[in-house]
């Protein structure tokens, strides 16, 4: 079916740039576009009327924080940070069950698409559980977003250092073992839903952040996903606490310390990279990790 929008503006990219026409039209079927521009004088099959709007190409957004949970630990919450989860999870009250999960999936991805994403890169925040995702909470993103038309790219989150709840302030807690568990969840994960929903859906691998990760759980995921031929990321350098602990453990910046263990290639997305060489919060004044990201 061919349909034409009407817009007050509508964004372009012509000749190498964006440009606004206003009072522009732009023409699609199926999931072509055969025409953007000021007017379209061929028969259409429908007219949609965004004159008083503006219409351009969908967002992407590539860190997305889609689990409902976090807006709410957040609100309810009487000191600063998050509250923090519970070794048997899902605990009510700190982590949704399956049916506040959907809830908080459908409104998250609504918003979205309302305000004009059309393809999500979906994280959920680990802060609140102990070494990853319930099974079930990536499932029901991934199965939310797909049935309302997002295209969309999910995980099943990882790492290897948790939190002992029953330590009141919790404690830091390493097991490599359930790390690897993790990772393996999450391979599974890939080989059921990559591709589905006709390809809008994709996956990836993410351990959860760089410091919450053994060097051989990094180099292992890291190998999977080229394996798998899919993407990796990491939240990575987001605080001057991150680096200081990977330099105490390592002796080395977090750009070192990714390259050492072969994360580092063109399949690699590091999501933050806040605290590297040059910052003033760093120990690495003249490094060139912006030359080593940019080589890898």
């Amino acid at each position: 079916m061919k349909t034409k929008v009407k817009g007050r503006w509508v964004v372009a990219f012509k000749e190498g740039r964006h440009i606004i026409i206003e009072d522009g039209q732009l023409v699609y079927e199926d999931d072509e576009i055969l025409f953007v521009g000021s007017h379209y004088d061929a028969p259409v099959d429908r007219v949609i009327d965004a004159s008083d709007q503006l219409v351009g190409p969908g967002f992407v957004n590539y860190h997305s924080v889609t689990n409902m949970d976090v807006q709410v630990l957040r609100i309810d919450a009487d000191k600063p940070g998050f509250p923090t989860g519970h070794p048997n999870q899902p605990h009510p009250g700190y982590i949704f069950d399956e049916e506040h999960t959907r809830s908080g999936a459908a409104h998250a991805f609504l918003t979205m698409l309302k305000t004009g994403s059309t393809t999500v890169g979906a994280i959920t925040t680990g802060l609140t559980k102990q070494f990853e995702d319930p099974t079930y909470e990536p499932e029901i993103m991934l199965q939310t977003a797909g049935d309302m038309g997002l295209r969309g790219y999910f995980a099943h989150h990882f790492w290897a250092r948790g939190l002992d709840f029953r330590q009141d302030p919790p404690r830091r807690i390493w097991d490599e073992e359930r790390g690897f568990q993790g990772l393996e969840r999450a391979v599974d994960f890939i080989g059921r839903y990559q591709g589905a929903y006709g390809g809008r859906i994709g996956t990836y691998l993410f351990p959860y952040t760089v410091d919450s990760c053994t060097p051989d759980l990094l180099r292992e995921a890291a190998r999977r996903a080229r394996d798998l031929g899919v993407t990796i990321r990491t939240h990575f350098a987001q605080s001057a606490r991150e680096v200081q602990d990977i330099h105490e453990r390592s002796g080395l910046s977090p750009v070192e310390y990714l390259d050492s263990v072969d994360f580092l290639s063109s399949n690699t997305t590091v999501t933050h990279a806040l605290h590297i060489a040059g910052h003033m919060d760093t120990p690495y004044p003249d490094g060139r990790e912006l030359d080593t990201l940019a080589a890898r």
